[in-house]
């Protein structure tokens, strides 16, 4: 099960928080692999992807980078009282065609997950029952990251970017 919201935050604070990371100063970090597969050599030429992780909690201790504050001030009034277990910015290079990385779980243990999408491309989310929701900037799509499914490239923008929240939430339905 899924929910889509469009628009969903004021047009304003969506357009400082896409320029913010979609700047030419947002730091990014390299990571070889979307999803762990068998490696053939077509993964080089788009299973590859940019990250910067703002909040980590499943780890043995617990990260938060120093971006964590001013870009988690955009999303506290959407998710009073979680329990966030990753915060974290997705960055998917341009490939020549669009390329859909290897269906994936966020975790193994039930929980929830958001994802705002900050471009506009021809990338899309692709879930498990093969829905292919489309990447809108500032869309919103609400679902169970335990369950599996999959990324894209895009290849009409230079990047496809979008932000993760994967967490718990025992007091509020948010999704």
């Amino acid at each position: 099960m899924f929910q889509v919201h469009d628009d969903w935050m004021p047009i304003d604070e969506f357009n400082k928080l896409a320029d913010f990371i979609l700047g030419w100063n947002f730091p990014w970090f390299h990571q070889k692999n979307v999803a762990l597969s068998n490696t053939n050599e077509d993964d080089v030429t788009y299973n590859h992807y940019f990250t910067h992780n703002l909040v980590l909690t499943d780890q043995d201790e617990d990260m938060v980078s120093y971006l964590h504050e001013p870009i988690w001030e955009y999303f506290q009034k959407g998710f009073p009282n979680i329990d966030i277990i990753r915060m974290k910015v997705n960055c998917f290079p341009a490939t020549s065609q669009v390329y859909e990385h290897l269906s994936h779980t966020d975790y193994d243990y039930p929980h929830k997950g958001a994802l705002l999408c900050l471009n506009t491309c021809n990338g899309y989310t692709k879930m498990e029952d093969g829905t292919k929701i489309d990447s809108v900037a500032n869309r919103m799509i609400f679902f169970d990251t335990s369950k599996p499914h999959s990324s894209t490239t895009c290849s009409d923008q230079s990047k496809r970017c979008n932000i993760v929240i994967n967490y718990n939430d025992n007091k509020w339905n948010i999704m």
